[in-house]
């Protein structure tokens, strides 16, 4: 099922920067990072987890699982297998203390849910428990680099939400029925399951503030249905009253931003950093220095950002970008499985060199390769030897430019003449 355009994962980036949802980057469809190591791996450990809920089957017997669509069978990791014991036995725990208040809890996992009123509003909650005094919900965390908070946060809550549109639930008096929100990130250690029960006030109060950011992004396009949608990030943008803008970049807001590269905010920042480089200004006076610190956290991973798309657009799509091209990327030399013997012999020889009774397979090429040059071969001689008994495994490629200009530059070119008219 395709994801709603105000999914609850993206609605604190979103509602934080209004432009965000205009930003629209042809080159950058379909090129989202969905198939990265990390998030596949979050994919298959939610399967686990949800195999667990409706089958019943322990955590620690399931070696493979089925995922996605295809059907494709992954192998599961012991890390994973205890992440859902984890996620399964607090499920449980939950369950059992409803029961035993003589409530009658339904338990749904991976429910997906639209929500009835607000358009386009909508999302897939990994444990849903519904009573008749209480709504918990448990968000599976499996990633372990970034901690996410279980208060105030906006994915959690527009969760809440949906949850209550779906059984037509509303505000008793008194504030009976009770609310609570876990997260279950298994690879934090002591502080792996968190949970917060927040008031109903604070989710009306995020419920208005949601209803009038979505009302206010359809009357924008209807506003603005016939220009340019990046115009209209970029007008939005430098509208407002912030010193990017009306928003201002944040670590926290733009970590997983997928359409960052073609953020005019985030070209403008760069631009303001160049600006100074080209001036220039001493770099050793303590303004400047904190003038480009300030940026640096957030400028960084942008431009990496911007580079790998360019990479992989040219790589793998075949677009031409003037002023830059790629070169493949290779891994490390490893030993070739056939060798002939005299050559073996050397290569023993200069292992031997190393560490008396070692052969040149105890060794990385590398290392054999100094051995070589000590003993006698020149090293041109040394690395044409070693090309020929080693292998090397192109990983990828690498960026590089190809004329006098700046690559960031070129990256944001789009951009530029753009804000300049604003």
């Amino acid at each position: 099922m395709p994801h709603s355009k105000f999914g609850p994962s993206g609605l604190k980036s979103m509602m934080s920067c209004r432009a965000r949802i205009h930003v629209k980057n042809d080159l950058l469809e379909g090129g989202e990072d969905s198939g990265s190591a990390f998030s596949r791996e979050g994919d298959i450990a939610h399967e686990v987890v949800e195999h667990c809920l409706v089958t019943g089957e322990a955590p620690e017997s399931v070696l493979e699982i089925k995922v996605g669509k295809t059907g494709e069978v992954a192998p599961t990791t012991e890390d994973m297998r205890l992440g859902a014991r984890l996620m399964v036995d607090e499920v449980a725990t939950v369950m059992a203390e409803l029961r035993d208040r003589g409530e009658n809890p339904e338990l749904l996992a991976e429910s997906r849910i639209l929500h009835s009123r607000l358009p386009d509003f909508g999302g897939t909650i990994d444990v849903l428990i519904v009573s008749d005094e209480s709504v918990y919900v448990l968000d599976y965390k499996y990633g372990a680099g970034v901690f996410v908070p279980e208060r105030n946060n906006s994915q959690l809550m527009s969760y809440v939400l949906l949850a209550l549109d779906k059984y037509g639930i509303s505000k008793p008096d008194g504030s009976k029925k009770n609310l609570r929100i876990s997260v279950v990130q298994p690879r934090r250690g002591l502080e792996a399951v968190r949970s917060w029960y927040p008031a109903w006030d604070v989710i009306e109060e995020f419920a208005m503030d949601l209803e009038n950011y979505i009302f206010d992004v359809i009357k924008q396009e209807e506003e603005y249905a016939d220009r340019d949608s990046n115009e209209v990030a970029v007008q939005l943008l430098f509208d407002g009253d912030s010193e990017y803008g009306q928003y201002s970049p944040s670590p926290d807001n733009c970590r997983f931003c997928k359409v960052r590269p073609a953020c005019p905010a985030y070209g403008l920042m760069v631009g303001k950093v160049q600006a100074i480089l080209d001036s220039g200004e001493e770099m050793d006076q303590l303004d400047t220095m904190a003038s480009v610190a300030k940026m640096a956290k957030l400028i960084k991973p942008y431009v990496d950002q911007c580079v790998s798309e360019c990479t992989r657009l040219i790589a793998e799509e075949g677009v031409d970008i003037p002023g830059l091209d790629v070169v493949p990327k290779y891994g490390n030399r490893k030993w070739a499985d056939c060798i002939p013997e005299d050559v073996a012999l050397n290569l023993n020889v200069a292992a031997h060199r190393i560490s008396e009774g070692s052969v040149y397979q105890d060794f990385t090429p590398a290392k054999v390769k100094a051995s070589l040059v000590k003993g006698g071969y020149g090293k041109e001689q040394a690395e044409v030897l070693i090309d020929t008994v080693t292998t090397r495994e192109q990983t990828g490629h690498s960026l590089i430019v190809v004329s006098g200009e700046k690559p960031v530059n070129k990256i944001l070119a789009g951009f530029a003449e753009l804000s300049q008219n604003q």
